[in-house]
Formats: C-alpha cells, structure tokens, sequence
C-alpha cells in the first residue's frame, strides 16, 4: 500500500502517541488497582478491569490533548461495552482492543465487522488500485461501489490498535485495519516506540507482512469470546 493511502486513513503520529500514552498509563494504573485488592481464588474480573482501565486512561489522554483531533465515545455491543475514538477531521474511527501476541487476527464478531464493512470502499476512493486489492488476496469484484451512492468522505474507515494486555508494561503495539470479512489485515504495523516527546525523531514504523489467515468461527451476537479478553 501506497504511503498516500496510509496518511489519508491511518492515525498521525500525534495519534498514535496519545494512544499509546494511554495504554501504558493504563497498565501502570491496573497494576496499582491489583496491589490494592485482597487475594481472590478466581480472577475472572482481571480482564475486564483491565480494559475498563485502559480505556478509561486512553479517553483522558484523548481529552488532554486536542490537538490531536480526536473525541471519544462510549458504545455497546451486547454485554460488552467499549470505546470508540474518532477523528474529527476525517472518517476514520478507531478501536483499541486486547490480541494475544500468540494470534496473528482477532475472532470474527459483528460490531468489528460493522466497523470494517467500507475500508475497502475507502482506500478505493482514495486511490487504491485492482492490483494493490488482488496483492492483498481479495476480490475485486467484491469491492466495486456498482450499488454505493454514499460521496468518498462518508467511507467509514477502522483502524485497530492492539496490545497484548498478559504483556503489560513489556506489550508491543499494533496499529491495522481489517478487510470487511475479517479473515486478513489490509495493513498492520508496529507502533510500540512512538512517543509524544519524540515525534519529531521518531523512526519509522514497522509494517508486519502477514499471510492470508483461515477465517475463524464467527462470534454469536456481539460479546467477546472469553479467550479474547483473558
């Protein structure tokens, strides 16, 4: 993919920084809150707290900085809740979400499908070719706007960060989008060195080359699967 495609869709370092701010932010508060907390013989509530935490220090960072041009919102899908960044500026939404760095692509689920539905419509609108879509495995065919009358700048486009939150603190970062059947990532590329207080000196990013993965089973209604949050 083209690096015009990348800057039109993908988060600004100064995104990405705030991000990653928070996660880190997160970590280090979710380590204090189980410092606080009497032993239990189960810990099933340690995953959720933790994302509840993250979250919560990623939308501070967000509000603390405008110049990044993002805002927050709270959703829900089923019984799971979570957060939504957007770019004020462009169609671009963001999910940050918890991968295990042993997995290569989340499970299916409808509300990241809902998010990814038009990214290839939108990169299409920005310049993406039949051949960047066929290098990429999928269809052309599949993504051709024959029956979308929407104007480009009401594409929706996703972008995913994921961390391994069993890493904690030592957790890389990824910054992708997915491809609207989820079973490949359209981009994915690590991000875990970019920081507000270096942007001007940061080094590149890290683009990972992944092959086409098998489609995983499909996620009933809009929950996460345990192993998705553990």
């Amino acid at each position: 993919m083209n690096e015009s495609m990348l800057q039109a869709c993908s988060l600004s370092p100064l995104q990405q920084a705030v991000v990653i701010k928070g996660i880190r932010n997160g970590f280090a508060e979710y380590s204090s809150y189980l410092m606080a907390l009497p032993a239990t013989p189960t810990n099933n509530y340690k995953p959720k707290l933790r994302s509840d935490i993250i979250n919560t220090a990623i939308e501070r960072e967000v509000l603390n900085t405008p110049a990044a041009a993002l805002s927050v919102e709270n959703k829900k899908a089923s019984f799971h809740e979570y957060i939504v960044l957007r770019d004020i500026n462009r169609q671009v939404s963001v999910l940050v979400q918890h991968l295990p760095e042993s997995r290569q692509i989340m499970s299916q689920s409808k509300y990241r499908g809902e998010f990814a539905l038009y990214n290839i419509d939108r990169l299409i609108s920005e310049g993406f070719s039949e051949e960047d879509i066929e290098q990429l495995e999928l269809d052309f065919d599949d993504y051709k706007q024959v029956s979308l009358s929407l104007e480009p700048r009401y594409f929706q486009f996703c972008v995913v960060v994921c961390y391994d939150g069993n890493k904690g603190a030592d957790a890389r970062i990824f910054e992708g989008a997915l491809a609207p059947n989820q079973d490949q990532w359209i981009y994915r590329k690590e991000i875990t060195h970019v920081a507000l207080d270096n942007l001007e000196h940061n080094s590149a990013t890290v683009e990972v080359q992944l092959t086409k993965l098998k489609t995983e089973v499909q996620e009933s209604n809009y929950g996460l699967r345990l192993k998705d949050v553990r």
